[in-house]
């Protein structure tokens, strides 16, 4: 009822707010809480999330990869510049991004682009970025996009919704996202539709999230572009000589390649 809800709330929101050591169990999923509950439990300042085998949320954890063996081994340290880099330029060029990503991980907010061509770091950075957050006690996503997608449509069903709507919604509100291999997916309607809510649903909330990509600006969805590539929320890196912008850089003047934009008030 409202009001059982209404004390719910305020019972833990004092603990939240005076920092009262406390431990919840719960069959239920995060996304199906109260907004404002849902915002205690899961800051990541104060709280740590576990889900135990194929308990609440169990379809949505075969979805991360960072605990696979090899992502799992693909940290900060373990990235090494000079088995990726063919050119002393290029090789200066990976080191800033490293250094960009490292500090990203620090403090995750607004959206990291990694964008470059195949072999060339994007994954591994991506993942060092995951496993480094995930140890500070940081809840992290990390997917693959076309395995999202596969995921996606193998639980959607029209007479019994709450299966998706579950797993999305947890995908769509994880405090930190990892979508790697963006554009590799089958570029069906569907596809590309459910990609876009996902986008701009962290779009519109300011939710930190990590790209990577091997395509061109203009091989992207006009509106995921769009978002990917706005200079208020998004940093856009070039692994190697990748021509990102191609033709369409004309169009968007002063786009810087590393660095964080600053914001404006």
């Amino acid at each position: 009822t409202p009001w059982v809800e209404e004390k719910l709330f305020q019972l833990i929101n004092h603990r939240y707010s005076t920092q009262l050591a406390t431990v919840f169990t719960t069959n239920c999923d995060l996304a199906s809480f109260d907004q404002r509950i849902q915002t205690r439990l899961t800051d990541s300042a104060l709280s740590q999330v576990h889900y135990l085998e194929g308990g609440a949320g169990g379809d949505v954890q075969t979805l991360d990869s960072l605990d696979l063996p090899m992502l799992k081994r693909m940290t900060f340290q373990t990235f090494d510049p000079k088995f990726l880099a063919e050119t002393p330029k290029e090789l200066t060029d990976i080191q800033a991004i490293q250094r960009i990503a490292m500090k990203y991980a620090e403090e995750p907010q607004d959206w990291l682009v990694i964008a470059g061509q195949t072999g060339r770091g994007k994954t591994r950075l991506a993942a060092a970025i995951g496993n480094y957050c995930r140890a500070s006690g940081q809840q992290v996503m990390f997917v693959v996009v076309p395995d999202l997608l596969d995921e996606l449509r193998s639980a959607y069903n029209p007479q019994n919704p709450a299966n998706f709507d579950t797993i999305f919604d947890r995908v769509r509100n994880m405090p930190l996202l990892i979508l790697d291999d963006l554009g590799a997916q089958s570029g069906t309607a569907w596809a590309d539709e459910k990609l876009f809510q996902l986008i701009n649903h962290r779009y519109n909330a300011s939710l930190p999230t990590v790209f990577t990509t091997n395509l061109k600006a203009a091989e992207l969805d006009n509106r995921v572009l769009s978002r990917m590539t706005d200079l208020q929320i998004s940093s856009i890196q070039l692994m190697g000589p990748f021509d990102f912008w191609g033709n369409t850089r004309a169009a968007v003047p002063d786009k810087p390649q590393r660095g964080r934009p600053r914001r404006q008030s």
